[in-house]
């Protein structure tokens, strides 16, 4: 019994091609370095069901961050206005 992965060719800009050659550890073939470079980048919805898990006072501190990294983006354009 013959068993063979199935493949398909993809076309690649010269820069993706690069990019991917750069991170390709020096074992793995390109599509191992793609589906693991892809994997690891995650869906955005896994990291909003990860904000379950925050109780209110964290929630209170990043707000707190947020509001303080806002003004000081604000006084920082004002002054090179």
């Amino acid at each position: 019994m013959c068993t063979y992965m199935a493949s398909k060719n993809v076309s690649l800009k010269e820069e993706t091609y690069e990019l991917i050659s750069r991170e390709k550890l020096p074992d793995e073939s390109f599509s191992d370095a793609i589906e693991r470079l892809v994997k690891r980048r995650g869906k955005l919805m896994d990291a909003i069901d990860s904000w379950e898990e925050i109780d209110e006072d964290e929630v209170n501190e990043i707000e707190k961050n947020i509001e303080k990294a806002r003004k000081k983006f604000t006084s920082d354009m004002k002054e090179r206005a």
